[in-house]
């Protein structure tokens, strides 16, 4: 997991040259105009790489099911709202409460030992590799309306 904030930092060099990319297109772009949707990333394919612009209520995080994924690496930004996601790494044992889908691909876990939160407001970008459980869309105090975009990137693209 990587944290950051796209008005208030560079992205590392040392990321791979396409998160770099996605990064700078997600700073370049008005997701609050695009609505909710997907965006696609110029002269990228969609199954490379896509953008999912959400909006919705945060909610208790004992109403939500931690995920992970195994094809594309997830960096949820924040463009409106605060939320709090949970993260705890990936490892054998965990219970799953939804079993993987490779079509949607995500996979469903029940509680994860070790769990952390982070809350993240506006501008405030995360990165969940695959390695990574992660919790989204939790409350960070009263709830409120979250706008955010997300990317998805084939985790190939990552490795060089």
């Amino acid at each position: 997991m990587h944290l950051g904030n796209l008005r208030q930092q560079t992205p590392p060099a040392w990321y791979p040259p396409i998160l770099r990319e996605v990064l700078a297109f997600m700073a370049a772009t008005d997701f609050q105009a695009a609505g909710s949707g997907t965006v696609l990333l110029p002269g990228r394919p969609e199954s490379d790489v896509y953008i999912a612009v959400q909006s919705y209520s945060t909610r208790p995080a004992q109403d939500l099911a931690p995920e992970a994924h195994r094809r594309f690496t997830d960096v949820h930004l924040i463009v409106q709202g605060r939320e709090t996601i949970g993260w705890a790494p990936l490892r054998p044992g965990l219970p799953v409460k939804t079993p993987y889908s490779a079509k949607a691909d995500i996979e469903f876990f029940g509680a994860v030992p070790g769990e952390s939160f982070i809350e993240l407001g506006q501008d405030d970008y995360l990165i969940a590799d695959l390695d990574d459980v992660h919790r989204p869309r939790c409350q960070s105090g009263p709830v409120v309306t979250v706008v955010k975009a997300v990317a998805k990137i084939r985790s190939e693209l990552l490795k060089g």
